[in-house]
């Protein structure tokens, strides 16, 4: 029942973390130039290439996907490739997700312009801290509730047990006694 309640008091603490400090930012990067980054959080985001898919009979972007570098201390940490993708006329999002020990940052594709000869990426970027937290709570209460579910089993057979066999105990006792009590009669 501990574990229960623990996991409960770390779930509420990893829920108003991820709900009421999330740094939601939208940014423009420019693509494969080392000196366009963006600091988003204690994190730098930088655009490194940009593919376009088009359709050869439509002239319509199919598909579009950056790659993005996300480094912490000039520390290249992760690269993720954000973009969307035409489905039967409607535009499809795929967010990337990079996770981290203490928060996960959500990587949105959101255009692309391009200006003179340069290209211009789009991006939404959100930063939920505690996100491991919360899952790691709710993977807590489960096994918690199964472990609760099959000490109160073990314990109740115990129980039943014990009770059944005080009943037979208690009806070789009484039957005894009865035997005793007839014999002292006839006698």
């Amino acid at each position: 029942a501990h574990l229960i309640h623990l996991s409960v008091v770390l779930l509420v603490i990893g829920f108003i973390a991820s709900n009421f400090m999330v740094t939601d930012k939208n940014i423009s990067l420019r693509v494969d130039q080392n000196d366009s980054f963006a600091n988003v959080g204690r994190y730098n985001l930088t655009a490194t290439d940009f593919i376009e898919k088009v359709n050869d009979a439509t002239h319509e972007v199919e598909k579009a996907s950056v790659t993005i570098q996300i480094s912490e201390n000039n520390k290249i940490i992760d690269e993720k490739q954000p973009g969307y993708q035409v489905i039967d006329g409607h535009h499809r999002n795929e967010v990337k997700v990079s996770e981290r020990l203490t928060e996960d940052i959500y990587i949105v594709y959101s255009g692309s312009e391009e200006i003179g000869q340069d290209t211009y990426i789009d991006l939404e970027i959100k930063i939920i801290p505690m996100m491991k937290l919360v899952w790691g709570s709710m993977w807590l209460m489960s096994f918690a509730i199964v472990l609760r579910l099959l000490v109160e089993n073990t314990t109740g057979r115990k129980k039943e047990i014990e009770e059944s066999s005080k009943d037979k105990i208690g009806d070789e006792m009484q039957k005894n006694f009865l035997k005793d009590n007839m014999e002292k009669e006839n006698t």
